[in-house]
């Protein structure tokens, strides 16, 4: 119980936010704070789709895990030292732009693809994203990089590939590929 009231009553020392390229708040699925030098054993872990969260912790040097909601990108803070008092302020950047893929015919209509899927330059395997919907329109959001797509035909019978797409942060890249 007294645990639990120290827990509740405790002031948070740590502040961490997450906003992205644009500096506007960014959802995380996870903030974990870690042992110095260390990236297992967490010493808590926040997983609460949040853009802003307060720890309390003991006084330390920590290494944080940030992890994007949409891109599941991790990002590290290291060597963040605790002290006996007063509030640490921490922000993460993630630079994420947008990729929207449209599906169209050698006429320019939109058709159907049974999925379209996003590879990181030169695989093809491990894809990033998927979207395994049967539509003619997808979008993706990404890391800054360079990403392969491929989109399917709707009766399987072939694939069409849309090489060395750049995607650039708090950018939107539209790609059109006929199939």
């Amino acid at each position: 119980m007294q645990q639990i009231m120290e827990k509740a009553t405790s002031q948070p020392n740590l502040n961490v936010s997450v906003v992205g390229a644009d500096g506007k708040p960014l959802q995380a699925s996870d903030i974990c704070v870690f042992p110095q030098g260390q990236t297992e054993n967490e010493v808590v872990c926040a997983g609460m789709f949040t853009s802003e969260y307060g720890f309390s912790l003991k006084p330390a040097t920590y290494d944080i895990k940030i992890t994007n909601a949409v891109t599941k990108e991790d990002s590290w803070l290291k060597n963040v030292e605790i002290k006996a008092s007063g509030l640490i302020q921490k922000t993460i950047t993630f630079a994420e732009g947008t990729l929207k893929v449209m599906i169209v015919n050698a006429n320019g209509e939109s058709v159907q693809a049974s999925d379209i899927c996003v590879y990181p330059q030169g695989q093809k395997e491990n894809e990033v994203k998927c979207a395994g919907t049967f539509a003619s329109e997808a979008e993706f959001k990404l890391s800054p990089g360079v990403y392969d797509v491929k989109a399917s035909t709707y009766d399987n019978t072939g694939e069409k590939w849309s090489n060395n797409v750049e995607i650039k942060a708090s950018q939107i890249v539209t790609q059109k590929i006929t199939l």
